[in-house]
């Protein structure tokens, strides 16, 4: 009679026990060590060392004053599991600012700012209403309208959403039609383009891509139906970049590796247009195309055999013409 009692306890010992996984982390030894063994970094340095840098004294009196710290614990996404933020750095030129979110029963995921594009990152908690946003800082190269190279620092509070931390913003109500991105580099020998209508992507490939979770070689095109999660953290994330405001392109100077362009259909015909390359974009802008990517690498996707079907949605709905599954 005593077993159900009993079970209820050890499952609530469990349960509290890999929620305080973050929370038992005291020392910068103990944070730091938990920090390389998640990441995957084999040497990594926290703040509370001493990093050499000739870029911040030449930095504004904003940047220096911008005060974060080695880590910091917040629930950032509400789920009872406390997550970290880490600032530190891999060799002097190169700052790591990563937040480990625990997502529980032992599983992380690492959301990693900081790349060796951005000369200065840094990143600390800001606690409004009892919910935890970030502050950011990112300085980088850009060219201004003379085309010379300049340094931008540049200042961001971002909320967790969709699986991502993205500006702080009012979400728009937009109603998606069609999404069209194209990837205009190879990426382990591979390029591809993509087309989403409804609950249905289209994906058209050349080289070698993960298809089905296996490296082979994929070239030719294939379908696959979104999940309502995925669908709605796609258009989740489309509704809170409030398309009308952003630019037509985002280029960064010695940071592009490969242009990446988007085409958004949606309000009944209204169309955006957006070009991507390096280090400048939104970060809204940034976690769509890294879902995007997630699409490309994790959905189970059918081959089409023959010629590439027409896959445009309809003008005035999210329907699809000629797509696979209707």
């Amino acid at each position: 009679m005593r077993l159900i009692p009993i079970l209820k306890l050890c499952i609530f010992l469990t349960i509290h026990l890999q929620a305080q996984q973050i929370d038992r982390l005291q020392s910068d030894a103990e944070v730091l060590a938990f920090a390389e063994g998640i990441s995957g970094y084999s040497r990594l340095f926290s703040f509370t060392a001493s990093r050499p840098n000739e870029i911040l004294p030449r930095l504004s009196k904003r940047v220096q004053q911008f005060v974060f710290p080695a880590y910091a614990k917040a629930d950032f996404d509400g789920n009872g599991y406390t997550d970290l933020l880490f600032n530190g750095f891999i060799r002097p030129e190169q700052v790591v600012s990563m937040v480990v979110m625990d997502m529980g029963n032992g599983r992380f995921e690492t959301i990693d700012f900081a790349t060796d594009r951005t000369y200065h990152f840094g990143a600390r908690v800001l606690n409004a209403g009892g919910v935890p946003f970030l502050e950011t800082l990112k300085v980088y190269t850009d060219y201004d309208s003379a085309g010379e190279v300049q340094t931008i620092e540049r200042f961001d509070t971002l909320e967790y959403k969709f699986g991502a931390f993205i500006e702080r913003a009012v979400p728009e109500n937009y109603t998606l039609q069609q999404l069209n991105y194209a990837c205009g580099f190879t990426l382990g020998g591979a390029t591809f383009s993509m087309t989403i209508c409804g609950d249905s992507a289209l994906l058209i490939t050349q080289g070698s891509v993960i298809h089905n979770n296996t490296p082979e070689d994929s070239t030719g095109a294939f379908v696959t139906r979104l999940t309502p999660e995925t669908k709605n953290r796609i258009t989740g994330l489309i509704s809170n970049i409030h398309l009308p405001k952003m630019k037509d392109a985002y280029r960064a100077a010695g940071t592009c590796h490969g242009e990446t362009s988007f085409k958004v259909i949606y309000n009944n015909g209204q169309l955006k247009k957006i070009t991507d390359c390096g280090v400048t974009g939104p970060y809204g802008l940034e976690a769509l195309e890294n879902a995007i990517w997630n699409l490309y690498r994790s959905q189970q996707w059918t081959r089409i055999t023959g010629a590439t079907p027409l896959f445009e949605c309809d003008a005035s709905t999210t329907s699809n013409r000629q797509s696979p599954y209707r």
